[in-house]
C-alpha cells in the first residue's frame, strides 16, 4: 500500500483483518502499519517477519499487533491467526455491545436506542 490508490481502499473497504509483511519494496512495513493504524484504529494486523529480532520488529510492536508470524510460516500457522481473531474478535465486540447498551441505558434518548439495537 505504497500508492495513494491503495490507501484510499483501505478507507473505503470494511477489512477484517491484514497480513503485513516488515520488509517491502519503497517502504518498510512498520510506516505501513502506522499508517493502518493511522486510517482504522481497530483493524487487527498481523506481523509477518524473517528477522523477529530486529528493530524494525521492536518499532512495529509499539503499534499493537494482533500476532506476529515468523518466517517461514505454515498454512496452520495463518489459521491460527485466523482463530485467534475469530476468538478475540467476538469478545472484544461483545464487549462493544455490553458497552453501547449501557450507556444507552442511561441516557434518556429513546431514538438513539433504538437505532442501534
Amino acid at each position: 500500500m505504497n500508492h495513494p490508490k491503495d490507501w484510499s481502499k483501505l478507507r473505503i473497504h470494511d477489512y477484517h483483518l491484514v497480513f503485513l509483511d516488515l520488509k517491502m519494496p519503497d517502504m518498510d512495513g512498520v510506516e505501513v502499519f502506522k499508517r493502518i493504524k493511522e486510517v482504522k484504529p481497530s483493524l487487527p494486523v498481523t506481523i509477518i517477519t524473517g528477522y523477529p529480532e530486529s528493530d524494525l520488529m521492536k518499532r512495529a510492536l509499539t503499534y499493537g499487533p494482533l500476532g506476529i508470524m515468523n518466517k517461514p510460516f505454515s498454512a496452520s500457522d495463518i489459521l491460527t491467526v485466523i482463530n485467534n481473531y475469530l476468538y478475540f474478535g467476538e469478545q472484544l465486540i461483545s464487549h462493544r455491545k455490553k458497552s453501547v447498551k449501557k450507556s444507552l441505558h442511561n441516557q434518556s434518548d429513546y431514538k438513539l436506542k433504538e437505532v442501534l439495537k
